[in-house]
């Protein structure tokens, strides 16, 4: 039996271009990222990755929630961590 799942990775693929911020913005990019740190605090999102096991995307599969865990409470504004 095969299962059909929607494609949510690549939905707003562009193949013959990048996809601009806008774009992505139009097509509802940010609005769980949104939703989340309006509902839970830093270190709840925090929690919530850890506990989702997401991995990274770059090869070696290094857990999320453990990447975001390396940046200190104290380190100054704005934070920027790649996944």
């Amino acid at each position: 039996m095969t299962v059909d799942y929607p494609q949510i990775l690549f939905k707003n693929r562009r193949p013959e271009r990048i996809a601009t911020f806008e774009e992505y913005r139009r097509s509802g990019g940010y609005e769980g990222l949104e939703k989340a740190l309006a509902a839970y605090s830093g270190v709840q999102v925090q929690e919530i990755l850890l506990d989702s096991l997401l991995l990274g995307r770059g090869g070696a599969a290094f857990p999320t929630g453990r990447k975001i865990k390396t940046i200190p409470e104290s380190a100054p504004r704005p934070r920027y961590v790649v996944c």
